[in-house]
């Protein structure tokens, strides 16, 4: 099994987090390699505390691939949450994207 995950508020540095005011989930892709034998299926979880919820599940066939949106799943997160992808199956690429607003 394999994961990837964003980096949460609490886990930055003082510096990285000096007028920050909220940090949001603004995308992800994975991507099966071609040359995949099997599929494998790839989860999409918000992470807040000892919480985690399933935002999304896509099964992927050898050199397919899913992309999760801001617009489809743009989520604010609080000081400890975070996003997370987890593939279970072939291998797959994975990509998390976040970005952060200042004052």
């Amino acid at each position: 099994m394999t994961q990837a995950v964003t980096q949460a508020f609490t886990s930055g540095n003082s510096w990285q987090k000096r007028g920050l005011i909220d940090r949001r989930f603004s995308g992800a892709i994975v991507c099966a390699k071609d040359d995949n034998t099997a599929t494998a299926v790839a989860k999409l979880y918000y992470v807040s505390g000892t919480n985690s919820y399933l935002m999304d599940s896509v099964s992927l066939s050898p050199g397919e691939s899913a992309v999760w949106t801001e617009e489809d799943y743009g989520v604010v997160l609080n000081k400890s949450d975070y996003m997370k992808i987890v593939v279970s199956g072939d291998d797959v690429n994975c990509w998390l994207n976040t970005y952060d607003t200042f004052i």
